[in-house]
């Protein structure tokens, strides 16, 4: 008790300090990142096992997708048809995997147009598409 006795001033006046109000100068904004931070730091992430993907389902999936979304292109086919100018003659599809170009699709908008208005099927319209490697 008696060691206690000439540190116990020291802390009544750490005590009285940390009451206090005095203004810190760190703005709202500042507060909330740290807060936001702190927060980040302290949260214990949950390891979950990462599952093993179904290839073949993803790519049974990803055809039948492509093939409705034909059957969606020709049914707006009109609409996309208005929306594009007079003065276009080609089209063309540049081809990308994860933000590399590796190949280019082209079509004369003529032969598109054909497509979209039943005019020619996919297999004539894929015989006068044009593929190329990317730039």
């Amino acid at each position: 008790m008696k060691r206690l006795l000439p540190i116990l001033p020291f802390f009544v006046l750490l005590l009285l300090n940390a009451c206090g109000n005095y203004p810190v100068g760190v703005s709202p904004s500042e507060g909330t990142a740290v807060g936001k931070t702190q927060t980040a730091v302290a949260w214990t992430p949950t390891i979950s096992p990462t599952p093993v993907p179904n290839q073949s389902k993803i790519v049974e999936w990803l055809n039948t997708e492509l093939s409705n979304a034909d059957d969606a292109m020709k049914k707006r086919g009109d609409k996309i048809i208005e929306q594009v100018p007079l003065t276009v003659s080609w089209m063309k599809v540049i081809c990308y995997d994860h933000m590399n170009q590796f190949a280019i699709v082209s079509a004369s908008w003529a032969d598109v147009k054909s497509y979209l208005q039943g005019q020619i099927n996919g297999y004539q319209f894929g015989a006068r598409v044009i593929r190329g490697d990317a730039p």
